[in-house]
């Protein structure tokens, strides 16, 4: 069977993350080992953690200090993990249920040779019993990875050699990856910028926890549009398109011309109505994948907003 070696970022999740940790016991047709690094919580995250470790292989990275934020947490676990004897990678939040499968599915398809990166469907559900199932348009447009990633990063499994590659450009690019929210976007323009396949697969991996204290949360729950809608409109969505495409111009080394000229094309934007137009025009026909989300921006953009 191949071998997965599953990342956790983990703080003060003392009220899921049992429940988590025994979905990954639970995996079939591969052999999981879990890598956590643990944020300073102050409850007994770790100590729930450690009940697991004749179940399944467990290593806890030590951290003395704060990283305050999910995705810092993850790129110290990608930077610091050992992946020798390991065929793929996943990625796994502390709070959420997945499917026995989950890893069998990815890996089946990642084993075809035709992608290096994949991700999955996922069902959202809430304490008071409501669910809904979310999932991502799989057609890929030309640059939908400058503007989104491929949905939800704790059903990403990616091969080793991906995560071999861009961990090369962890520390190289840190200026620009400490102002990244979403280390599961940054992971996929990567992907998609080195002209690797990545699968957005239809089927439904895993259960994804809703809660207050959820980073981002399901997109269509009245909670996640308005966050989202505060986010666009403080300029924090355009901060991180700004990042992302400051990251790809530096993997790229220039080859992507397309890219920087698309970049100087989004900074006109702001001062002349016929770039504004031009602009407008490319992100409809190549920007993000879901066609509501694409006149979404426009409109925003019209209306005098950066994206």
């Amino acid at each position: 069977m191949k071998k997965v070696l599953v990342l956790m970022a983990t703080y003060n999740g003392e009220l899921w993350v049992g429940e988590q940790i025994s979905s990954l016991v639970n995996q079939v047709g591969v052999e999981v080992s879990l890598l956590v690094s643990d944020d300073c919580s102050t409850d007994r995250t770790l100590e729930i953690v450690r009940s697991f470790e004749r179940a399944l292989p467990i290593s806890i990275l030590p951290n003395e200090s704060r990283f305050g934020a999910a995705a810092k947490n993850f790129f110290s676990l990608m930077s610091r993990a050992n992946l020798d004897g390991f065929d793929y990678v996943a990625f796994c939040d502390q709070d959420d249920i997945w499917n026995s499968g989950k890893l069998e599915r990815a890996v089946d398809v990642l084993e075809s040779g035709r992608y290096e990166g994949y991700s999955a469907g996922v069902e959202a559900f809430w304490a008071d019993g409501r669910t809904r199932t979310l999932r991502q348009n799989p057609k890929a447009r030309l640059y939908d990875f400058l503007y989104e990633g491929a949905g939800q990063g704790c059903t990403f499994v990616v091969s080793k050699s991906l995560m071999d590659e861009f961990r090369e450009h962890i520390d190289l690019s840190a200026s620009v990856i400490s102002n990244v929210h979403y280390h599961d976007w940054l992971l996929y323009s990567f992907c998609r910028v080195k002209g690797k396949a990545w699968c957005i697969d239809d089927y439904v991996s895993m259960r994804y926890r809703q809660h207050s204290s959820n980073d981002t949360g399901a997109k269509l729950s009245l909670a996640g549009v308005k966050r989202r809608f505060s986010l666009i409109r403080d300029g924090w969505y355009a901060r991180q398109v700004d990042s992302i495409f400051l990251f790809v111009e530096q993997v790229s080394g220039g080859a992507r011309g397309d890219v920087s000229t698309l970049r100087e094309l989004r900074e006109s934007a702001q001062e002349s109505l016929l770039a504004k137009t031009r602009y407008c025009i490319l992100l409809m026909n190549r920007g993000r994948r879901s066609l509501l989300d694409r006149l979404f921006l426009v409109l925003l953009l019209l209306s005098g907003a950066k994206v």
